[in-house]
């Protein structure tokens, strides 16, 4: 299990704005990253991207590294207050099974250990819902819904293992290092508007994303107010918005897709599959935007 940190008083808030930091993001040229970036740079933070490709976006700095590359990593991090570790293999199939597990395991290692060296005291993790054993299990393992971060982790691929084993790690340093603030942060599908526009009504891929998703803005604040934790130790956080986005209503959509899944609550109107209530207590990060209005808002977009 996670280290569990102190509970904030009522007078301190979980998370709360932070002093301009220089913040290294690795991976940042693929995915989420530029979201990412330009959240944290909204926020008055000094940004720098750390991988092997330039991210395409005006002003930011890309250092060339192989985040694998203990040495490189941590001479190249030495003037970083924070970090938001990406850089990760992100599918099954973009590598053979042993280089997904080695390069993402490997990777995350060297992120913490370099932060412990250093005296980087926060960093955040880009786990996924896949280290509980979801989408890309050969059989998503699903013991009761809503999902919770106490849900058994059970994946089968590599991936998936290599995400649990990072969070594994992170624990080992917040012990070894309790000063350090690490959030494993669990992204479901993570939605593009590219997503929107092309895949968003797939119920077959949703049955296996278990009908979650993230907006890409939405996990870039999560991020945010990650590096912004007032806490210390390791945590794990579900995120996901409160809604599926399917018209079906969600006991519905429970009992036609998950028969034989119990529920531990009721799952009224078009409630989520995955309960994101403790990065809201802890975080204080809810989901804000709804599945139609990005799908509206992307849509018009493409026009």
């Amino acid at each position: 299990m996670p280290a569990t940190p102190s509970a904030p008083s009522q007078e301190t808030p979980a998370s709360v704005p932070a002093r301009p930091r220089r913040i290294a993001l690795t991976g940042g040229s693929g995915g989420i990253g530029a979201v990412i970036a330009k959240e944290l740079i909204a926020a008055g933070h000094v940004v720098h991207n750390f991988d092997q490709t330039k991210l395409a976006m005006p002003g930011i700095h890309t250092v060339i590294i192989d985040v694998a590359n203990f040495g490189d990593l941590i001479s190249g991090l030495k003037s970083y207050d924070a970090i938001v570790h990406l850089a990760a293999i992100s599918a099954p199939g973009r590598g053979s099974s042993n280089r997904i597990f080695q390069v993402n395991t490997q990777s995350t290692f060297n992120v913490l250990e370099a932060a412990s060296i250093l005296g980087i005291r926060h960093v955040v993790l880009a786990s996924s819902l896949n280290a509980m054993g979801m989408t890309f299990n050969l059989k998503p393992c699903v013991h009761y819904l809503p999902l919770d971060e106490d849900h058994p982790c059970e994946p089968d691929e590599a991936y998936g293992l290599s995400k649990l084993v990072g969070e594994t790690v992170a624990d080992g340093f917040a012990r070894r290092f309790p000063e350090m603030t690490i959030c494993s942060l669990r992204f479901p599908m993570v939605v593009m508007p590219d997503f929107y526009r092309k895949s968003g009504r797939d119920e077959q891929f949703w049955k296996r994303a278990l009908w979650s998703f993230c907006d890409a803005r939405e996990a870039a604040r999560a991020v945010r107010l990650g590096l912004d934790a007032t806490w210390r130790g390791h945590e794990v956080f579900l995120l996901a918005a409160d809604h599926t986005p399917s018209p079906v209503p969600s006991a519905e959509l429970a009992a036609q897709w998950y028969p034989d899944v119990p529920l531990r609550s009721p799952l009224p109107g078009h409630a989520a599959f995955v309960s994101a209530a403790k990065a809201e207590r802890m975080l204080g990060w809810k989901h804000e935007r709804t599945f139609e209005a990005a799908m509206r808002e992307a849509l018009a977009d493409a026009e």
